[in-house]
């Protein structure tokens, strides 16, 4: 009977239609749709005029509406749908969102029509409705890329993990606007990529500037064929983390390596001494020796780190060299009569006194060192020399050589504790960082091994204190280049970037054991990497949303609702997800986060004190209802205790005629809750967060909470 019953209603009751309607259905959960679909259906009158007229003068609330209307309708839709289109801005993606999911027939319409006027959401609408469209990807897609920008990547990256078919499409669209390496690139990219890696790789170079590295980087670890050729692109624009990214790429390159390097050094600055050294074609002196030795016994970055080096520093060139050539006997001789022969008298005297007591190695070092040094200091080497051991005496001299005071006090105490390699470390990282980084990095040598303490070297040459500081504690427990990256990683990207790379690091499988191993401690799932570093530069309202999410919501929910989330949206989109199915979560998420005025005072409070909501939606609903409304109030007030009373009195106040009806309305029906609900939503409640939230999270399911949520709260009898 209830639907009977409610269609009977709706005939003759225009004002209580929405009030009664709201009733039933908070307690009708089978019914609903039917109840609704069935409303609408028996409405010939209001319904074409009142939807038309809302279609005509509605922008923000417009899909909201929309939305819900076009859910259980079918025969509207296309008519409907099309004009819609045609004046919608800001909603458009949220409702295009909602529509899609249940429309089938309109689909490639819709959307194509759609398209042409999306711009900010457009990624984020675009990824949802991809998820579920086959047939039209292509068509879709092709349109999309053709206006997206700020989302490009986020939205491209999601696109390529679901989309096999639209590959030749899609890719044809971009490559449009790809120039230097896109017909080797694309021809490469076609034939070994599976999914859309390529191209989406290919399209992220073009526009990418920050997160070029971290795409590329996950690209990469399952490319290996056309390693070289799309690393030569990336490389052709990436700035900052070249070194970084670089020295990930060639730790996992072998066969492609010198060709590889060849390309980078192109474009490159800082790593193409490094590079350039191993290339064996700009280094002089000992070069033939120098490069002979590393081909033969060094691993990819020791020779690359050494070869940097080499390149800038003359008078420490010899001293690298020397520590490289240590277990070479052959070259020894060859070494030292290079050295001997730019000495002048002095030290030739002093050098042969130095091999008289000192090894091998140790006599050849002194020598370039001396090379360079003034009669003091070849004194002061002289009696280091006697009673230091090893390397440290030598790379002593050479500190003072070019070091002010503090230095080299610092680094003479680093010295005594540290071994062979780090102290030769040590002293080129001094030349160029200030009196902080270098004890920092002192320190961070202190615990850290070969490779590592190399690598935090370069990091602290363009990264600040507390980057470093960070960094430092990353390699601490992180084994070959991934630590570089994460490191990296951490340097240029902003807040929601970081929860962006995490998930994208998740599916890297080399990264993966690393990158969750860092971040998490005792976390398993994708839940763990994925709050881990969220928390690490989300504010706290964030973090402990995110952490609630993602324990209820699948993958793609949980990044889809980081991204769109900031502060209030995260507590009540928490909130909704935890009930609500995929879309409804989504839509609802989606809502929130581009209706600039409309997002937290719509959903937060329609009541209170919102001039843009109280525009916009009542507006539209008073334009054409200038007799009925002076009728509705009048009713209103007319069965309102003394609560009620004031409560509207205040709302009037600063709540033009819309408002205060339909707050009037809402009121209506409630009794002694009502002024405590009331009292509360006025005095202390600014965007009803709270209470808004709060009952959300009870018992309501579906949209249903949205709707009921706001009129609901504390009131039995609404209820």
């Amino acid at each position: 009977m209830k639907s009977i019953f409610i269609a009977s209603i709706i005939d003759n009751i225009d004002t209580m239609k929405s009030i009664f309607i709201a009733r039933i259905n908070d307690n009708i959960d089978t019914i609903n749709s039917v109840f609704v679909a069935r409303i609408i259906d028996n409405i010939d009158t209001m319904k074409s005029i009142f939807i038309a007229r809302i279609i005509d003068n509605i922008d923000t609330m417009k899909s909201i509406f929309i939305a819900r209307i076009i859910d259980n309708i079918d025969t509207m839709k296309s008519n409907f749908i099309a004009r819609i289109l045609d004046n919608i801005d800001t909603m458009k993606s949220i409702f295009i969102a909602r529509i899609i999911d249940n429309i089938d027939t309109m689909k490639s319409i819709f959307i194509a029509r759609i398209i042409d006027n999306i711009d900010t959401m457009k990624s984020i609408f675009i990824a949802r409705i991809i998820d579920n469209i086959d047939t039209i990807n292509s068509v879709f897609v092709a349109r999309i890329i053709d206006n997206i920008e700020t989302m490009k990547s986020i939205f491209i990256a999601r696109i390529i993990d679901n989309i096999d078919t639209m590959k030749s499409i899609f890719i044809a669209r971009i490559i449009d606007n790809i120039d230097t390496m896109k017909s080797i690139f694309i021809a490469r990219i076609i034939d070994i990529i599976d999914t859309m890696k390529s191209i989406f790789i290919a399209r992220i170079i073009d526009n990418i500037d920050t997160v070029k590295s971290i795409f590329i980087a996950r690209i990469i670890d399952n490319i290996d064929t056309i390693k070289t050729i799309f690393i030569a692109r990336i490389i052709d624009n990436i700035d900052t983390m070249k070194s970084i990214f670089i020295a990930r790429i060639i730790d996992n390159i072998e066969t492609m390596k010198s060709i590889f390097i060849a390309r980078i050094i192109d474009n490159i600055d800082t790593m193409k001494s490094i590079f350039i050294a191993r290339i064996i074609d700009n280094i002089d002196t000992v070069t033939s020796i120098f490069i002979s030795r590393i081909i033969d016994n060094i691993d990819t970055m020791k020779s690359i780190f050494i070869a940097r080096i080499i390149d800038n520093i003359d008078t420490m060139k010899s001293i690298f060299i020397a520590r490289i050539i240590d277990n070479i006997d052959t070259v020894k001789s060859i070494f030292i009569a290079r050295i001997t022969d730019n000495i002048d008298t002095m030290k030739s005297i002093f050098i042969a006194r130095i091999i008289d007591n000192i090894d091998t190695m140790k006599s050849i070092f002194i020598a370039r060192i001396i090379d360079n040094i003034d009669t003091m200091k070849s004194i002061f080497i002289a009696r280091i020399i006697d009673n230091i051991d090893t390397i440290k005496s030598i790379f002593i001299a050479r500190i003072l050589d070019n070091i002010d005071t503090m230095k080299s006090i610092f680094i003479a105490r680093i010295i005594d504790n540290i071994d062979t390699m780090k102290s030769i470390f040590i002293a080129p990282i001094i030349d160029n960082i200030d009196t902080i980084n270098s004890v920092f990095v002192a320190r961070i040598i202190d615990n850290i091994g070969t490779m590592k303490s190399i690598f935090i070297a370069r990091i602290i040459d363009n990264i600040d204190t507390m980057k470093s500081i960070f960094i430092a504690r990353i390699i601490d427990n992180i084994d070959t280049m991934k630590s570089f990256f994460i490191a990296r990683i951490i340097d240029n990207i902003d807040t929601m970037k970081s929860i962006f790379i995490a998930r994208i690091i998740d599916n890297i499988d080399t990264m993966k054991s690393i990158f969750i191993a860092r971040i998490i401690d005792n976390i398993d799932t994708m839940k763990s990497i994925f709050i881990a570093r969220i928390l690490d530069n989300i504010d706290t309202m964030k973090s402990i949303f995110i952490a609630r999410i993602i324990d209820n919501i699948d993958t793609m929910k949980s990044i889809f609702i980081a991204r769109i989330i900031d502060t209030m949206k995260s507590i009540f989109i928490a909130r909704i997800i935890d009930n609500i199915d995929t879309i409804n979560s989504v839509f609802v998420a989606c809502i929130i986060d581009n209706i600039d005025t409309m997002k937290s005072i719509f959903i937060a409070r329609i009541i209170d004190n919102i001039d843009t909501m109280k525009s916009i939606f009542i507006v539209r609903i008073i334009d054409n209802i200038d007799t009925m409304k002076s009728i509705f109030i009048a009713r209103i007030i007319d069965n309102i205790d003394t609560m009620k009373s004031i409560f509207i009195a205040r709302i009037i106040d600063n709540i033009d005629t819309m408002k205060s009806i339909f707050i009037a309305r809402i009121i209506d029906n409630i009794d002694t809750m009502k002024s405590i609900f009331i009292a509360r939503i006025i005095d202390n409640i600014d965007t009803m967060k709270s209470i808004f939230i709060a009952r959300i999270i009870d018992n309501i399911d579906t949209m249903k909470s949205i709707f009921i949520a706001r009129i609901i709260d504390s009131i039995d009898t609404m209820k």
